[in-house]
């Protein structure tokens, strides 16, 4: 994989230029966690207010195939709208694997401890069929939406809610072949 670096106050970081190729190419999910790390430790030496994430992935899993962005379109979102209103936030990642039948599927959960999704949007995505309108809102995730109903023909699912607990959940279903 081609990869640029550059540096933030004395880090280096490696991008990898596949996530600007195809959005129908699929990463290991392992790559996505590199990336994903590497966004947070951006953000660490920029905020004052250090957002804090954990990941719980079974090293078994990091193998999975996924479409780039997937987890990092929410843990940018999070950061974005629930980061100012915040002392510390505070961000959870975690994989499992679930069989259904004779298919298997990675389900990642995305929490975090901020003011939650707007009702206008959860509305939007449980009610979202394609062709997908992208507006001027949400584009990371309705870009997401979309190539997961056109790469996995409808088979893989995003879930977003506001747990009673607080904050905003995002849990995602993807097939994958073992």
């Amino acid at each position: 994989i081609l990869s640029s670096s550059f540096w933030v106050n004395g880090l280096e970081f490696n991008f990898p230029i596949h996530l600007f190729k195809s959005s129908s190419s699929l990463i290991p999910l392992r790559k996505e966690l590199e990336q994903c790390s590497h966004y947070i430790s951006i953000q660490q030496v920029q905020k004052a207010q250090k957002p804090q994430v954990h990941f719980n992935i079974p090293d078994s899993l990091t193998g999975c195939m996924i479409p780039p962005l997937t987890i990092l379109t929410f843990l940018e979102n999070s950061i974005k709208y629930a980061h100012e209103q915040l002392k510390l936030l505070k961000l959870n990642v975690s994989a499992i694997l679930q069989q259904e039948d004779a298919s298997y599927y990675l389900i990642l959960t995305i929490r975090d401890n901020g003011v939650g999704f707007p009702d206008s949007l959860l509305q939007d995505i449980e009610n979202y069929t394609p062709p997908f309108s992208i507006g001027n809102e949400h584009i990371g995730l309705k870009n997401l939406l979309s190539r997961f109903y056109y790469f996995y023909d409808g088979n893989a699912f995003i879930h977003l809610c506001n747990p009673k607990t607080g904050g905003a959940c995002a849990e995602v279903k993807i097939p994958i072949e073992l």
